[in-house]
């Protein structure tokens, strides 16, 4: 079993909407991310970390590393149904973005995952919004 890892996650939200947590693979994630808004907490997890946060009625921004260093970051319309164990197949060493076209505009999301000496990882993610 995977001894436990300390991420310090850093996830900037400049889209259009507030990004609110739906679901976290660990306590500590933020709840409620103002748009234009950085936020800072820490995850601990085993195996993998994940968090899942809803940008109004529009999209979901899903999110998932592991102890290897890889990371995925996904953006998909919030009436799309997903699973985890899909995107833990996309996982990608170090850093993942994603985009999204919607009808007036494109989301676009970024995640870098760096190790620590000391064991812990830092995570920084970015969400964005630009119109057409």
């Amino acid at each position: 079993m995977a001894t436990p890892i300390t991420t310090a996650c850093s996830l900037r939200n400049v889209a259009n909407y507030p990004a609110t947590l739906q679901a976290s693979g660990s306590s500590g994630a933020a709840r409620w991310i103002s748009t234009g808004a950085q936020v800072q907490f820490a995850q601990i997890c085993k195996r993998t970390g994940s968090f899942e946060y809803d940008l109004g009625n529009a999209v979901k921004l899903l999110c998932m590393w592991n102890q290897e260093n890889r990371v995925v970051v996904k953006i998909v319309r919030a009436d799309t149904p997903f699973v985890w164990q899909e995107i833990e197949q996309d996982l990608k060493p170090n850093n993942s973005n994603d985009k999204l076209e919607v009808g007036f505009g494109e989301y676009t999301a970024n995640a870098y995952l760096n190790p620590s000496e000391d064991g812990s990882k830092k995570l920084d993610v970015v969400i964005s919004f630009s119109f057409h």
